[in-house]
C-alpha cells in the first residue's frame, strides 16, 4: 500500500511538471491595443504554433530565440533572455500581404496535354521496357479481350495504310474544304 501512495503521489505531480515546462505569451497589436490572431511562433529556426483568438500561444520553458511572423506585420526575432509574457507586433506598412492570381488555360496548353495523353503506345513501351515476363491464364479465355486486340490490330493496319497513302479522310475534307473557300473569294 505504501508504493501505490508513492505512485499515486507522482503521478498527481507529473502534470505539474509539464505545466512548468510551458508557459504562454500574448502577442498583441500596440496601435489598436487588441490580441493578433494567426501569428506564426517558431523556437529555433522550428515552426512551434499559431496564436489563438486571444494572442496566446504556449511556448516551451527552455529555447535559445524565438521567432515571430505574420503577413502585414514586422518579423520579429528574439532572444530568450528578451521574451516578455506580452509581444507588440507592430504592422509594416510598406508590405504588400498576400497576393493572389487568376488565370485562364490557354489552348496552347491544352492541345499540349491532349498531345501528352494521346503518345504513342510503342514509344511508352520503348521508353518504359518490361523487365519480366507477364503472363495471366484468364487473359486466354477472355472472349472479348481477345476480339479488342483484334480489332486493334486491324484499326493499326488501317491507319498505317491511310498514314502511307495519305489519303485521311480528315485531312481530305479540310483541304476540299479550303479549295472552296478559296473558290468562293
Amino acid at each position: 500500500m505504501n508504493k501505490r501512495l508513492i505512485v499515486a503521489i507522482i503521478a498527481l505531480l507529473m502534470p505539474l511538471t509539464v505545466l512548468r515546462a510551458q508557459r504562454f505569451i500574448t502577442i498583441f497589436d500596440p496601435e489598436v491595443n487588441q490580441p493578433v490572431r494567426g501569428v506564426s511562433v517558431g523556437i529555433d529556426y522550428n515552426k512551434a504554433d499559431t496564436t489563438n483568438v486571444y494572442g496566446q500561444v504556449f511556448i516551451p520553458a527552455k529555447f535559445d530565440t524565438l521567432f515571430i511572423k505574420k503577413s502585414g506585420y514586422v518579423a520579429l526575432r528574439i532572444p530568450r533572455k528578451y521574451v516578455e509574457d506580452s509581444i507588440p507586433l507592430i504592422r509594416d506598412y510598406h508590405h504588400i500581404g498576400e497576393v493572389v492570381v487568376y488565370a485562364e488555360r490557354s489552348k496552347e496548353l491544352d492541345q499540349a496535354v491532349h498531345r501528352w495523353v494521346k503518345e504513342d503506345k510503342t514509344e511508352v513501351e520503348l521508353r518504359h521496357p518490361i523487365t519480366g515476363i507477364s503472363f495471366n491464364m484468364s487473359d486466354l479465355f477472355n472472349r472479348r479481350q481477345r476480339r479488342d486486340r483484334k480489332h486493334a490490330k486491324k484499326m493499326k493496319a488501317i491507319f498505317k495504310q491511310l498514314d502511307e497513302q495519305d489519303n485521311d479522310p480528315i485531312v481530305q475534307s479540310y483541304r476540299r474544304a479550303l479549295r472552296n473557300k478559296q473558290i468562293k473569294r
